[in-house]
């Protein structure tokens, strides 16, 4: 409620972006990062933090905030998607050697997760440029299929969400919210195989075209339309 000055150790927005400054000041001492501010002078356009919590949609705890780094495709073009990863994962854990000793750099499918709290941790995501696209990696668990290039935009995915939003009122980020909390608190007990991002993504497909008159006429409308996206 009140105006945060970009320095309080007990404020959630002031947690993720400490740790992003400091975060990506280390990985470009030790990676091959592509380096460009934007016209503000404010943002770093090829090492920037993404997905729910940039578009808004995060639900408290901020735990999984995304960070995007732009590699240099020329320094990297050989390597596949396990080997970047790796790549990856080595420069985090000499970052971070105490977190690598208690288990708290983790690799995932399509990034590395550095573990800061139980309700706060980054996923560190290498990137390439593909045109106006990026080229993220993707490698599967054992047994569950090769590894391989995924194009993504994440900024994209940020201005499909902003322009809905903006068309529903205001409304569809609040109702994202409780649709994920819905699914915390649902899906995942019984190991439904259901994304959050799947769900935001239905949530604007279904709702973010017209003005929404309130919160829970959007929650109705999406549970009794989603069935005939499945």
């Amino acid at each position: 409620k009140e105006e945060c000055d970009g320095d309080n150790e007990n404020c959630e927005k002031c947690r993720v972006i400490a740790a992003h400054r400091d975060l990506r000041q280390k990985l470009k001492e030790r990676l091959s990062i592509m380096e460009e501010v934007d016209s503000s002078g404010d943002e770093d356009i090829y090492s920037f933090l993404t997905g729910s919590y940039k578009r808004g949609t995060i639900i408290h705890p901020p735990k999984d905030v995304d960070f995007f780094n732009v590699l240099l495709g020329d320094d990297y073009k050989d390597f596949t998607p396990s080997e970047t990863l790796n790549i990856l994962y080595a420069a985090l854990t000499d970052i971070y050697p105490d977190k690598e000793a208690a288990g708290e750099i983790e690799p995932q499918t399509h990034s590395i997760t550095v573990i800061y709290s139980d309700t706060f941790s980054i996923d560190i995501i290498p990137a390439f440029e593909d045109g106006k696209t990026y080229r993220i990696p993707h490698v599967p668990l054992p047994g569950q299929g090769e590894e391989k290039w995924l194009i993504s935009n994440p900024k994209v995915h940020e201005k499909v969400v902003h322009e809905a939003n903006e068309k529903t009122g205001g409304k569809l980020i609040h109702i994202i919210k409780l649709i994920k909390d819905w699914k915390r608190a649902t899906c995942k007990p019984l190991n439904i195989p259901v994304t959050s991002f799947h769900l935001e993504l239905l949530a604007t497909q279904i709702l973010g075209t017209d003005e929404v008159e309130s919160i829970s006429a959007g929650l109705v409308k999406f549970f009794s339309e989603a069935i005939d996206f499945m």
